[in-house]
């Protein structure tokens, strides 16, 4: 994944008030070719996904919860959820007071490629 490529977007960066955020969106943008390649990598290491990442990939995207790593069985938001729990000893839910943690791969120039961007 190129490392210069993340980004928060969504609801977050509209709020006034934090209390308002109902999750954090990170979004990590990808030329056309880059996202093909990962669609057929997630498919190929689920089965039980492979209608959702289609879904995903019709919009332009890859949501976390279908980012999977072969022979795990695990998607990148659950190993996210794990180890934040791991390194700090709390679960993500309980630091954030429930606010979400949402992440996605997002195709250049796709549907879902709109601002506002903050670039980390």
């Amino acid at each position: 994944m190129p490392v210069n490529s993340i980004f928060t977007q969504g609801s977050s960066l509209r709020m006034r008030k934090v209390a308002d955020i109902g999750d954090l969106d990170v979004a990590i943008k990808v030329d056309v070719a880059t996202f093909d390649n990962l669609v057929t990598r997630f498919k190929n290491a689920t089965t039980a996904k492979a209608t959702a990442i289609d879904t995903d990939k019709a919009k332009g995207l890859i949501r976390g919860v279908n980012m999977y790593t072969t022979g795990t069985n695990r998607s990148f938001t659950g190993n996210f959820y794990d180890n934040f729990k791991t390194f700090f000893g709390v679960e993500y839910s309980q630091k954030f007071q429930g606010k979400g943690f949402q992440i996605s791969i997002i195709k250049d120039g796709g549907p879902i490629d709109v601002s506002p961007y903050l670039k980390h």
